[in-house]
């Protein structure tokens, strides 16, 4: 039911997407490994 990928809401649920992903990779940073956080070794 997407429109088009400019409309307000397809927007918010890119920043909501964003904020939780971002949650998420300070509540597990095991589960959620940015590009921008060095490899874990205690992750494999």
């Amino acid at each position: 039911m997407r429109h088009s990928t400019n409309s307000p809401l397809a927007k918010l649920r890119r920043l909501k997407d964003l904020a939780t992903s971002r949650l998420n990779a300070h509540r597990d940073p095991l589960l959620h490994t940015g590009p921008r956080t060095p490899p874990d070794p205690h992750s494999r």
